[in-house]
């Protein structure tokens, strides 16, 4: 999961060689979606969206590395108490 923010996005991504191949996940939550909506629109934003995950997606596949995801998230302090805990008792690495 990467949390390291928008500018780190693409030099992060060469850290994609150490996931399992075929099925590790890349879980972007500083995806470059808001950025290209931002500077292509709505409409050319959504579609250089789409070709660069999919090609990303298309590439890993061939490469046998790890699939990219975007995500989005609201913080809650239930929910990070609750991946806390996940995390003290060793149940996510």
């Amino acid at each position: 999961m990467d949390l390291t923010g928008r500018e780190n996005y693409d030099a992060s991504k060469s850290l994609m060689k150490f996931l399992k191949p075929y099925k590790g996940q890349y879980i972007a939550l500083s995806s470059p979606f808001l950025a290209n909506m931002d500077r292509w629109g709505f409409l050319a934003g959504s579609m250089k969206n789409a070709t660069d995950l999919i090609n990303h997606n298309v590439n890993s596949w061939k490469d046998g590395t790890a699939l990219t995801k975007w995500a989005f998230f609201i913080p809650n302090g239930c929910a990070l108490d609750s991946f806390t805990h996940l995390i003290d008792a060793h149940m996510v690495n």
